[in-house]
């Protein structure tokens, strides 16, 4: 079985992190970096922040036409 991932603003970017994470304050993206959670991430977060492209890379398929809209090289 697969682990499924959940995009979410953390640490200035959207990173994908395990879709089981519980109350866990901080927590392990899927590109390693360790991030606290937000309780509530504001909408603001989730239009500016960009997307981690490290954590999207490893998941994304592996068509090059699929680029996230914004990046960052965290």
């Amino acid at each position: 079985m697969s682990t499924r991932f959940h995009w979410r603003p953390a640490a200035g970017a959207r990173h994908a992190f395990p879709a089981d994470l519980t109350d866990a304050r901080d927590a392990e993206a899927l590109c390693g970096e360790i991030a606290e959670i937000p309780d509530i991430p504001t909408e603001l977060n989730w239009i500016t922040d960009p997307t981690c492209a490290r954590c999207w890379d490893r998941l994304r398929p592996d068509d090059p036409a699929l680029e996230p809209r914004a990046t960052t090289a965290r």
